[in-house]
C-alpha cells in the first residue's frame, strides 16, 4: 500500500509540473490542439509503471475446489510509436521485484506464504485507441511470452501465447500521459509450462504508469 501511494503521489506531482507546460503567454493549449498540431504521425514514446502481477491456478478434485494464487509487485518498462492518433505498436517488459506471495484455498483452508522467484513477461502489441479531448480509451493485441521462476515448489516454467488488454490514459500535459489498464498474458485449461496436471491457469496484471510523448 505504501509503494502504491507513493506511485500516485509522485504521477500527481509530474501531471501538475506537465499541466504547467501546456500554458502559454495568451492561456492554456488545447489538448485537442495540440493533438492537430503534431497528428502523432510517427511519434515515439517510452514509459514505465507499476504493475501487480497475478498466477492463478484452479482445479476440482475429490469433490473439493482447489485454488491457489501467486503474486508479486513489478515494473514495467515500454516502448511505442504512433502511426497516427488511432493505432500505435508497442513492445511491454514487466517483472517482479522483491519475494513472490504464494496464497493456496484447499477445501476452505488458507494458507500463505512468501519465496523467492520472479515473474516476468514480454510482448510486443497493436495498440488501437479512441481519444476523446483529453481521455484515450485503448486496446493491447499481440504475442507474448510470460515466464515463472519459482526457486522453493516447481522450477521454472515460461510460455507463449496471444495476449490482450483494455486501458484508459489521460493527458498531463503535451508531452505526458498517466495510463491504467489491464492486461491478460496467459489463459488456459490444462497446465502452465512443464505442468501436465487438469488446471485452469490464468496470468494477469493490472498496471499503472507515465508515458512520456516524444
Amino acid at each position: 500500500m505504501r509503494k502504491l501511494t507513493f506511485l500516485v503521489a509522485v504521477m500527481m506531482a509530474v501531471s501538475t509540473i506537465a499541466t504547467a507546460e501546456s500554458y502559454t503567454a495568451e492561456g492554456p493549449k488545447s489538448y485537442q490542439a495540440m493533438q492537430d498540431s503534431s497528428d502523432l504521425i510517427g511519434t515515439p514514446y517510452v514509459g514505465i509503471g507499476y504493475s501487480y502481477m497475478n498466477t492463478n491456478m484452479q482445479t476440482v478434485a475429490y469433490g473439493y475446489s482447489y485454488e491457489a494464487d501467486i503474486q508479486g509487485d513489478a515494473i514495467t518498462l515500454l516502448a511505442g510509436y504512433y502511426f497516427n492518433k488511432y493505432i500505435a505498436v508497442e513492445g511491454r517488459y514487466s517483472r517482479t521485484l522483491g519475494d513472490l506471495s504464494f496464497d493456496a484455498s484447499f477445501g476452505g483452508f488458507n494458507d500463505g506464504v512468501d519465496f523467492g522467484g520472479d515473474m516476468s513477461n514480454i510482448a510486443l502489441y497493436l495498440k488501437p485507441m479512441y481519444s476523446s479531448g483529453k481521455v484515450t480509451i485503448y486496446g493491447l493485441l499481440g504475442l507474448g511470452q510470460v515466464k515463472l521462476e519459482d526457486d522453493s515448489f516447481a522450477g521454472d516454467d515460461s510460455e507463449s501465447s496471444f495476449q490482450w488488454g483494455l486501458g484508459i490514459s489521460f493527458a498531463g500535459g503535451e508531452h505526458l500521459d498517466i495510463f491504467m489498464d489491464y492486461t491478460r498474458f496467459y489463459e488456459d485449461a490444462g497446465g502452465f509450462g512443464n505442468d501436465t496436471s487438469e488446471i485452469d491457469f490464468i496470468v494477469d496484471a493490472f498496471n499503472f504508469g507515465l508515458a512520456y510523448r516524444f
